[in-house]
C-alpha cells in the first residue's frame, strides 16, 4: 500500500467541515469506532476512524457532534465499509445520530463466504501479510492526547477496509453470495442499542454462583445489587468495582467488620477496591444475612427446562436459522441462540407483533417472518 496520509485528530467543527468537503468526493468509506465499556459503565463511542483512498482519519467525538457526517454517510452513492458494523452502528446512532444509507460489511461477507479467519486481524493477516498488535484494544479511548501507539493502532482499523472489501466483493459475487450479502448489509444499518436495565434477578449469572451453599445467595444478590449502584454512581464498569469471584468469595466469607474483611482479603489484589467500598460491601453483607434463604428466580432458573413442545419448537428454529445461514441467505448474528430464545419465549402472533420485538430486524421480518410464525405455531 501507497504511502498513507496522517492528519492530526479532528476535534474542531472547522476539521470536521473540511474532513467533510474531502470525503465528498469518495464512494468508499472505510469506518471504525473505539469504545470505553472496558473502563465505564456506560459505553460511549470516543474515537471515530475514518479512511478514504489516500488517508486515514481520526475524529473526536469527545468534543464534537459528529452529526454533519450524516451528509456523507446517509447518501446512497457512497458505501461506508464496516467489519462487524453491528457492534458500531447502533452506538454511533444512539450517541450522535449517524445514520448509513449503504454499507459493505466485511465481517458478514467473510462469514458468508465460510472462511476460516473472519476476524479483522486474521483477514488482513491473510489477504495483506499485516500484523495486528490486539494490546490496545482494551485501551483507555478516553486519553487525550492519544499515544503514538494507540495513533498508530487506531487508523490501521479502516486503513485496508476498502482493498479488503474489493477482494471480498469479487468472492460473493464469484460464489453468488452478493445478493443476500446486501440484504444482510441493508438489515445492519437499522441495528439499535436496546435501553440499559438492570435487572436485581440478574444475580444468577455471576459466574460459579451455583458453587455456594443457599445460605449465601441472598448476600450475594445484595452484592450484585451494591455492585451495580456503585459502578453507575462512580461511571466504572461493574468488574472494576469488583469482579464476579470476589463477590462469590465475599458471599462464602460474610465479613461483619472491616477487621474480618481485611484479614479475610489482605492478600487480594482487589484490596484497594474492597477498602474503597467496605461500608457499602459490609452493608450488602448484613443486609444478605439477614435476608437468609432466597429462592433462585423461578423464571430465570439456570437449566430450567422447556416443555416438550417448546423443546420441539426451539429445535426447529435452530434448523431453520442453519439451513439460512449455510444458504447464504442469513447472517447468525440476526439469530443467535439467545435471540431464537426469546422469540420462543414472547411467541409474536402475527408479524406487526414480531416487528415490534426489539431483537427483530424488519427486514428479517419481511423476509423470512411468515416462515417464523410457522415454527413456532406448528398446527
Amino acid at each position: 500500500m501507497s504511502q498513507r496520509l496522517c492528519p492530526p485528530i479532528i476535534d474542531t467543527p472547522a476539521g470536521l467541515r473540511r474532513l467533510i468537503d474531502r470525503l465528498s468526493a469518495c464512494t468508499y468509506i472505510g469506518v471504525d469506532t473505539e469504545m470505553d465499556s472496558y473502563y465505564h459503565y456506560r459505553e460511549k463511542v470516543c474515537l471515530l476512524q475514518i479512511s478514504d483512498d489516500d488517508a486515514d482519519y481520526l475524529v473526536d467525538p469527545l468534543c464534537l457532534d459528529l452529526s454533519p457526517l450524516n451528509v456523507i454517510f446517509k447518501d446512497p452513492s457512497k458505501i461506508s465499509i464496516f467489519h462487524a458494523g453491528m457492534n458500531d452502528i447502533p452506538h454511533l446512532y444512539a450517541d450522535h445520530g449517524l445514520e448509513f444509507a449503504r454499507i459493505f460489511d466485511t465481517y458478514t461477507a467473510a462469514e458468508m463466504l465460510g472462511l476460516p479467519n473472519k476476524g479483522l486481524a486474521g483477514l488482513l493477516k491473510e489477504y495483506f501479510n499485516v500484523e495486528v498488535d490486539k494490546k490496545y484494544q482494551k485501551a483507555d479511548w478516553t486519553i487525550r492526547p492519544l499515544s503514538p501507539e494507540m495513533d498508530l493502532y487506531a487508523r490501521g482499523d479502516t486503513r485496508y477496509l476498502a482493498p479488503l472489501r474489493s477482494i471480498l466483493y469479487e468472492l460473493l459475487t464469484e460464489k453468488k453470495l452478493l445478493s443476500a450479502a446486501e440484504r444482510m448489509f441493508a438489515a445492519s444499518v437499522k441495528t439499535r442499542l436496546h435501553p440499559h436495565v438492570f435487572d436485581p434477578d440478574r444475580w444468577i449469572m455471576v459466574k460459579n454462583f451455583r458453587s455456594l451453599k443457599p445460605e449465601g445467595y441472598g448476600i450475594l444478590r445484595r452484592l450484585y445489587i451494591w455492585r451495580d449502584n456503585t459502578a453507575q454512581k462512580a461511571d466504572l464498569s461493574v468488574f472494576r468495582v469488583l469482579p464476579d469471584h470476589v463477590l462469590i468469595s465475599l458471599a462464602e466469607r460474610r465479613p461483619r467488620s472491616a477487621e474480618e474483611l481485611l484479614d479475610a482479603f489482605g492478600a487480594s489484589s482487589h484490596l484497594n477496591q474492597l477498602q474503597r467500598w467496605q461500608n457499602g460491601i459490609l452493608e450488602a453483607v448484613r443486609e444478605g444475612i439477614k435476608d437468609g434463604r432466597i429462592a433462585i428466580p423461578k423464571s430465570k432458573k439456570q437449566g430450567e427446562r422447556l416443555s416438550k413442545e417448546d423443546e420441539a419448537i426451539l429445535k426447529n428454529l435452530k434448523a431453520w436459522r442453519n439451513k439460512k445461514v449455510a444458504e447464504g441467505r442469513l447472517n447468525d448474528t440476526f439469530m443467535t441462540n439467545k435471540n431464537l430464545g426469546a422469540l420462543l419465549a414472547d411467541k409474536p402472533a402475527d408479524l406487526k407483533a414480531m416487528n415490534s420485538l426489539p431483537f427483530m430486524i424488519p427486514e428479517v421480518v419481511g423476509e423470512f417472518g411468515v416462515e417464523l410464525l410457522a415454527l413456532l405455531w406448528p398446527k
